[in-house]
């Protein structure tokens, strides 16, 4: 598996480690040994510390996300699974690309790819909100460029293009 695993205790020393060691950071003698506190951010650590004490307790397996910013954010995704009866098995991956993509298709599903405004989905996304809300006013403004299809046919759809954006 090239995601890096670790066997953590019950009190959250980092026992073991496998995996990819070229996927990490910084070399294992750097967290072998100690706590989840001192390895990571002091909001990280605690949601991992009590997802540990929850597996541990139930034996269900925990899956959650978390982002670590430094001079870029990564977002990484952890399983963690009862391995022992004081330590699980922590499986971390890098799941960066994916954050980045979702949030580009989510941008697409709302924006025209060529302009950049929002599209009919946006428009029709925030109807739905303002139908539970308690303001009852909304604006559109729709335009339409004259004579651009005679500007497509005649100078070409890359022209058209230019004149649809600047207007």
């Amino acid at each position: 598996i090239p995601d890096p695993m670790f066997i953590i205790s019950h009190d959250g020393t980092i026992i073991d480690f496998k995996g990819n060691k070229e996927r990490l950071h910084f070399l294992p003698t750097k967290f072998l040994g100690k706590k989840i506190s001192d390895v990571f951010p002091a909001t990280v650590a605690k949601t991992i510390m009590r997802k540990v004490k929850i597996t541990i307790e139930c034996g269900e397996t925990r899956v959650f996300e978390y982002e670590i910013s430094g001079k870029k954010t990564e977002h990484f995704e952890t399983r963690i699974v009862r391995s022992g009866d004081y330590e699980v098995l922590a499986i971390i991956r890098n799941i960066t690309d994916r954050k980045l993509m979702e949030v580009q298709l989510k941008h697409l599903s709302l924006h025209d790819s060529l302009t950049g405004l929002y599209n009919r989905a946006y428009f029709e996304e925030g109807l739905k909100r303002l139908e539970g809300s308690r303001s009852s006013s909304a604006g559109l403004m729709i335009c339409d460029v004259d004579g651009l299809k005679i500007i497509n046919d005649t100078l070409g759809h890359n022209i058209g293009d230019i004149i649809l954006k600047a207007v």
